[in-house]
């Protein structure tokens, strides 16, 4: 059972602490019959090289990745045209591998589904790239439309629970499709 779990479980028995009998009189609850055991692991400070992060998500119970630019040793703050970077990060291990999934400018828009590490970028990169967790590789990447104007657009993206679609925020619209299927899109706007 997670932490977050077993602190719920927890939470849910709070309030229970007393109980009210028909005939007016309080008594102790009975206690849990199972004892809940919370393990925290030890927090520690881990660095990561060169990486500006714009967005995080979680793998599993021990692993996240994060996603951004590098930083530029010459001062230039401009994200929109710094490298992209990113990486793997072992919560338990403390260690990181780099992650850039072929992107070719500043990753802003990640998301993690069924296995899958989906990852968007901007205007200057035009595309969703999707990352296979098991066989280690990337595996397809679908054109999206450039809709902004004066190119400062950035993008994101979320994945859908039940199925392989995601949803592309792009400008002014959102685009949902599955990335086997990119033809078939639905898009909606707002207003």
């Amino acid at each position: 059972m997670s932490l977050v779990a077993k602190a719920l479980c927890v939470a849910a028995l709070l309030p229970l602490t007393f109980l009210t009998l028909p005939s007016g009189a309080v008594e102790p609850a009975p206690a849990p019959r199972a004892k809940l055991e919370f393990r925290a692991a030890q927090a520690g400070k881990m660095q990561l090289a060169d990486v500006s992060i714009h967005a995080a998500a979680v793998i599993d119970e021990a692993n996240v990745v994060v996603v951004g630019t590098k930083f530029n040793k010459d001062g230039d703050s401009n994200p929109d045209t710094l490298d992209p970077n990113g990486a793997f990060v072992d919560l338990a291990k403390k260690t990181s591998r780099p992650f850039t999934n072929g992107h070719l400018a500043a990753i802003y828009g990640l998301a993690v589904s069924r296995g899958r590490v989906l990852t968007v970028s901007g205007v200057r990169d035009p595309f969703l790239r999707v990352w296979d967790l098991k066989a280690g590789k990337g595996l397809d990447a679908v054109q999206l439309e450039n809709r902004d104007a004066d190119g400062s657009g950035r993008h994101s993206v979320a994945a859908f629970h039940k199925d392989k679609r995601v949803a592309v925020a792009l400008f002014k619209e959102v685009v949902v499709f599955d990335p086997l299927e990119p033809d078939e899109r639905t898009r909606f706007t707002p207003g």
